[in-house]
């Protein structure tokens, strides 16, 4: 980069002009100066990638003490708006052992590709809305602790638990499953934001009810109340199209109904009752961010 375009960046950046920047540094990726680094981290985050400036904020940290309070002053701000907290992602080192189910968790995923972390996927079915799942093993999450590879340090579930008969049984046989301290990482609907709308909020009593019952298998009370208020304008999937979600709903009610209405309160008693500590819990968009360690 030669002189004057890295002036007219420094100006550029100085005066907010932070979309010019963005675009600059996109175009030219900065891969040895750190205040070019930071600056490009802060424009990230000002447009809200959150993600990408975390990730450029790690890339740059340590390398150069004359930006390094710039950038922790920026970690500590971007963190406060992040719904994984610094203490899990400061454990995303080589050697961590990661249980992904149902699929990809993208607040947390591109930290594992940083770190080279390789996580081995669990689903209970090959294929899903005519897609592969990649999963490298078919289990039931209510069955996890019948794994029986490496214990692992941390289990991601990404709306996988809104689909369970028995949430309570599948945290607590994560407990099980995990190595002692071990993490979880849960992401559920906020019914207030999705297709689950009209309905309320389930009860914590509920689900404790349906764990002692060892409710398992197709519920067919719930699918009916499911399907009575299901918002299809809502769905991000169909989108509306309610004729197509039906042709595939009717292959496997019980693989796409949402068993139970989560909130903040219900996501946060539902893990502390089976076992977990929380470390941080949030909503984002029409998302509950769960971080618990196991008590």
């Amino acid at each position: 980069m030669n002189g004057k375009k890295y002036t007219d960046l420094i100006s550029a950046f100085n005066s907010g002009n932070y979309d010019f920047v963005r675009g600059a540094l996109a175009d030219a990726p900065v891969t040895s100066n750190s205040l070019l680094g930071y600056m490009n981290a802060f424009c990230l985050a000002e447009s809200g990638d959150l993600i990408s400036s975390l990730l450029e904020i790690q890339r740059w940290s340590g390398q150069d003490s004359s930006v390094s309070s710039q950038l922790e002053s920026l970690r500590f701000s971007v963190l406060s708006n992040y719904p994984i907290p610094d203490s899990l992602l400061q454990e995303l080192l080589p050697g961590f052992s990661v249980l992904r189910v149902g699929g990809a968790a993208r607040w947390l995923d591109p930290f594992l590709d940083f770190h080279g972390i390789f996580c081995i996927d669990i689903d209970s079915e090959r294929e899903r809305f005519g897609t592969e799942t990649g999963a490298a093993l078919l289990l039931d999450f209510h069955n996890i602790d019948s794994w029986q590879g490496e214990r692992p340090n941390l289990i991601v579930s990404s709306h996988v638990i809104e689909h369970l008969e028995n949430p309570i049984k599948a945290l607590k046989a994560a407990i099980k499953c995990l190595l002692p301290g071990g993490w979880i990482y849960s992401v559920l609907p906020y019914y207030k934001e999705t297709f689950d709308h009209k309905r309320a909020p389930t009860s914590l009593s509920h689900l404790i009810d349906d764990y002692k019952m060892d409710c398992s298998g197709p519920d067919w009370v719930h699918i009916e109340e499911f399907l009575r208020n299901y918002d299809c304008a809502k769905d991000l999937v169909f989108r509306g199209d309610f004729n197509k979600f039906i042709e595939v709903y009717r292959d496997k009610p019980e693989r796409h109904t949402h068993y139970h209405v989560f909130d903040l309160p219900l996501v946060f008693s539902m893990h502390g009752y089976a076992g977990f500590e929380c470390v941080s819990i949030k909503t984002i968009g029409n998302s509950i961010h769960y971080v618990g360690k196991v008590l």
